[in-house]
């Protein structure tokens, strides 16, 4: 068995402020910039898959959101990664666990991938999902050595060159909109179905390194690409853009948690006028 699954959703009660959130609004109010009959409608066509290992927890934000999730009718998956590592094993299991969905509940179109380390608000599901894209993540910040603290995605600098935004360059993010963008994290990941059944038609394993990845890897010791990067590029070429929710932000935890710094985030700054820039990290 690839992974571990446990269905939690629809159950009945949750924990934390959001689990009563269905109980305290009117139908006419506006959730989520959503009706309430519109984010029933919704929350019926995500499936919510949380990755995580069995060494560890899941982030309380994120284990607080399943109740609210499930009030409104949303299905809520555990797959736990029973190898600690290898990533791209786990994934193809959670794209079993979601087609399975499928073949039994039609109407579930969206597959909303979140790892356990995520901090995240209960709104993300459906952020993501609302805007009925192939692809549309939410910005996860990620760190290394070299280049600091930087969004896990990558989009065109001014001379067309797909980098990821560094914070410690003054990259300032648009605060909400799409960002168009060739490749994106899967920590926080909405998929349309078809993107799926369309890799699985044509025989290709959405998140399976390809084998020049292997074969470099192998060579130096070192993961040349992830199962996110080779995501991306199957995307590419099947002609499926990718986006990210710029409104759509989650705290990744590592020994300190991950986040963009609010200060560099400009409410006045337009999707399509983003670019990164030449200082930030090539893709």
């Amino acid at each position: 068995m690839i992974g571990e699954r446990k269905d939690l959703g629809p159950v009945e009660d949750g924990d934390g402020e959001n689990a009563n959130l269905k109980s305290t609004v009117k139908e006419t109010d506006l959730v989520y910039g959503m009706a309430m009959g519109e984010l029933e409608k919704l929350a019926q066509k995500i499936l919510v898959v949380i990755i995580h290992r069995a060494a560890e927890g899941i982030h309380h934000d994120l284990a607080a959101s399943i109740g609210m999730w499930a009030r409104f009718g949303m299905r809520v998956s555990m797959v736990r990664d029973p190898h600690g590592g290898f990533v791209e094993v786990t994934r193809a299991g959670v794209v079993n666990t979601f087609l399975e969905y499928r073949e039994r509940s039609p109407e579930v179109e969206y597959l909303v991938m979140i790892d356990a380390d995520e901090a995240i608000d209960a709104s993300a599901p459906f952020l993501l999902a609302r805007h009925g894209e192939p692809v549309v993540a939410g910005i996860i910040c990620g760190f290394n050595s070299k280049h600091g603290l930087f969004a896990c995605f990558t989009a065109e600098d001014e001379n067309g060159m797909p980098r990821f935004p560094c914070a410690n360059n003054g990259t300032v993010l648009p605060a909400e909109g799409l960002i168009k963008a060739y490749q994106v994290g899967t920590g926080l990941i909405c998929i349309r179905y078809d993107v799926l059944e369309t890799m699985r038609a044509k025989q290709m394993e959405p998140f399976a390194l390809d084998e020049w990845t292997r074969e470099r890897s192998f060579a130096e010791g070192v993961l040349k690409k992830g199962e996110d990067i080779c995501f991306s590029e199957r995307c590419e070429e099947l002609g499926f853009n990718r986006y990210v929710d710029a409104s759509v932000h989650g705290g990744h935890q590592k020994v300190l948690q991950l986040g963009w710094p609010a200060q560099q985030i400009d409410p006045e700054l337009k999707t399509d006028d983003f670019v990164t820039s030449r200082k930030d990290y090539g893709g």
